[in-house]
């Protein structure tokens, strides 16, 4: 199994040890009666698990959409799906394909990867690794084709490694190896280090468990690069096909916010730049040098330099560095044996000094110095990040004070330099500002079209949204209530007024960790479920947004898939229910969701046991509590996954249990107020 960072594992492993070592003589007396096949997990046996996923590909009018499911042994069908009809069935007749194909075809192992629909949806190419077909569905001719390969589809293919710097909820990614050649699979760790997870051999697929966010790497037998592909939320797959898209890298940099700002003004008339510690411009033809700064030296030197959208104010602050003091660590054992290595890296402590940024305005024409009287930016490792209002005059930027208990987003009018907050919440606890690479929504959401914010606040006591009116900075109404929390935001729809949204905790006789999807006015009203089933949800909409496929499981309960109508969130019609049974014959075993109450008598605690496979009631057993208990987020998994959870503990003959305890994220403000 996938685990979640290098760091818990080292964590839990130097705790852990003393109780392995005490159960170990007890269970090594058991350990020599169990059978080879009691041993071994499901994974060492290939067992595998079926119609897991569905990946939709829509065609006519976006009413339509075929799949493929892969089977035991091989074995391999196509759906074709009609939203509208609400009805599902094969593609089109696999059996007298076969037959029209002849050789070794077989209907349920035809030599077809994908399919490509005409316009009209009557005429079907089959495209295979090697040939294709165009079948006409109201004859029922079949003909050799020379359409091209399906291309490649999935999750985006990036070019350049780098580690994995977020861990969300427990995922699946399907490696798809359609090269000639086997390739070799890494996970890239938090420090950037590779681990290998096996080879995919030509034309087959590997599944493999993870986190969403993390990084994976696949390489050729040379070690070339192939493609770096990041884990959604949702199982994915990664088609591995020998090209990447320079497109797919750039959308990917942009969304990590990796754009780089120009030195060059809007209109092209000046470049900024920093020269011995202070602001210069020069002008285009590069006769004109012009020093706007004249209070810039030596920690305290000019930096950030922006331009404003009319190109009439040069922003930039005046940079005080922070404290860079370290910590010292001892690797007692280093990979390669030898002696005790000494390891430092920089890590604030609470005292240290952090960076500080003073904001500065600059008028070209008047050359004239501002500076807003607003406090200084303090932070670890984060810099403001500018806003610019359509009006190109006003900027904004979000301000965490240090202790996380006060939160601002300051706008500062760039020609008078006058500065109001437009959002300032404070709290006696915290608000919920570090970590938050686990919270799947932003803060503060801007609209383009109007002048409102769709802000996420804890003030009510659950992570709700409100909106915010960011011309009088004040909240217009709150958009989502109630003893439940938003989890992400899928979707803001200006034009219609409405936020697509994931939230958990709103069904009160299931599970309140699980995620469920949703859509509301931005007033407040018209709250609708888009899912219904008790499980975790994920959901794929149509291009159109008309329907969705919501996929939910839990840890006890295979993956169902349904087919939705998004305006109501009402079934259309079921499309699959994952098969286990092979999974279930090698003897895995699903982990038992339990909820007792809390040290209070009253907070419902949710978690999950783990059992050894061949588990007598009537004996007792060494239980051990895997636990993260940061406030970063929720840490049980809630998602149905074929690996055997912590079955080298479980093997042992220890039970291990997981649970998130007050503190922990993803409940009430009050249950995270614990931390």
């Amino acid at each position: 199994m996938h685990t979640r960072s290098s760091h818990s594992r080292i964590r839990f492993a130097a705790w852990l040890m003393i109780a392995v070592v005490l159960a170990a003589g007890v269970r090594a007396e058991e350990e020599s009666d169990a059978s080879p096949q009691q041993r071994r997990g499901p994974r060492d046996q290939g067992a595998g698990i079926y119609k897991a996923q569905i990946t939709p590909h829509w065609f006519q009018n976006n009413t339509r959409f075929w799949y493929r499911n892969d089977l035991k042994g091989g074995a391999k069908e196509f759906i074709l799906v009609d939203a509208e009809k609400g009805t599902r069935q094969p593609a089109f007749d696999h059996e007298a394909v076969a037959k029209k194909i002849g050789g070794a075809a077989e209907a349920t192992r035809l030599p077809i990867d994908a399919l490509r629909f005409s316009e009209d949806g009557k005429v079907i190419t089959l495209l295979g690794p090697e040939k294709s077909w165009e079948l006409n569905l109201s004859t029922g001719d079949l003909r050799e084709s020379s359409a091209d390969k399906p291309a490649a589809e999935g999750l985006p293919a990036e070019t350049q490694p780098r580690p994995s710097r977020r861990t969300g909820p427990e995922t699946q990614i399907t490696f798809d190896n359609r090269l000639a050649q086997a390739v070799e699979v890494f996970w890239i760790d938090a420090d950037g280090n590779r681990q290998s997870y096996g080879n995919v051999q030509p034309g087959t697929r590997k599944d493999q468990h993870t986190f969403g966010g993390h990084v994976w790497l696949v390489a050729n037998e040379r070690g070339e690069t192939l493609g770096v592909f990041e884990a959604a939320d949702q199982p994915a797959l990664a088609v591995i096909d020998g090209s990447r898209s320079p497109e797919r890298e750039q959308r990917a940099r942009r969304n990590r916010g990796e754009n780089p700002a120009s030195d060059r003004s809007p209109d092209g008339q000046w470049t900024a730049f920093v020269k011995d510690h202070n602001v210069f411009i020069r002008s285009r033809e590069g006769e004109k040098e012009i020093q706007l700064s004249q209070d810039g030296k030596e920690g305290l030197a000019y930096g950030r330099l922006a331009w404003s959208p009319d190109s009439k104010t040069l922003v930039a602050f005046r940079i005080e560095p922070g404290e860079r003091k370290e910590v010292h660590l001892i690797q007692s054992s280093p990979q390669g044996g030898g002696r005790a290595k000494l390891q430092t890296r920089p890590y604030a402590l609470p005292g240290d000094k952090f960076t500080a940024y003073e904001l500065n305005l600059f008028d070209v024409a008047s050359q004239k110095q501002i500076k807003p009287e607003v406090d200084r930016f303090e932070h670890e490792w984060m810099a403001p990040r500018l806003r610019w209002k359509k009006d190109g005059r006003h900027l904004a930027y979000q301000k965490i004070d240090r202790g996380h208990q006060r939160f601002r987003v300051i706008e500062v009018d760039s020609h008078t330099g006058q500065a109001r907050n437009l959002i300032d919440e404070q709290a006696a606890t915290f608000i919920w500002t570090a970590h938050t690479e686990n919270l799947r929504l932003e803060h503060v959401n801007w609209l383009e079209k109007t002048d409102e914010i769709v802000y996420a606040s804890e003030r009510d006591g659950w992570r709700h949204l409100y909106l915010v009116d960011a011309q009088k900075g004040e909240i217009k109404n709150q958009i989502t209530k109630g003893e439940w929390v938003v989890r992400g935001i899928d979707r803001i729809d200006e034009a219609a007024r409405q936020v697509w949204f994931s939230a958990g905790g709103r069904n009160p006789d299931q599970d309140p960790y699980l995620i469920h999807f949703y859509r509301v006015n931005f007033d407040g009203t018209g709250l609708v479920a888009l899912a219904e089933g008790n499980g975790q949800h994920s959901v794929q909409y149509s291009p159109d947004r008309q329907y969705l496929i919501d996929t939910f499981s839990r840890v006890d309960r295979s993956p169902v898939h349904e087919l939705r109508r998004a305006s109501d969130g009402k079934l259309v019609c079921r499309l699959e229910e994952a098969d286990i049974s092979e999974l279930q014959a090698s003897g895995w075993m699903t982990p038992e969701v339990f909820v007792a109450k809390g040290r209070d008598g009253k907070t419902d605690i949710w978690g999950v046991i783990c059992r050894p496979r061949d588990f007598d009631p009537a004996r007792k057993y060494p239980v051990l509590e895997d636990i993260y208990a940061g406030p970063q987020s929720s840490y049980v998994p809630k998602t149905f996954s074929s690996s055997s959870r912590y079955e080298s503990l479980t093997r042992l003959g220890f039970i291990v249990v997981k649970m998130d305890g007050m503190g922990t994220a993803n409940r009430s403000k009050a249950f995270h107020d614990v931390c």
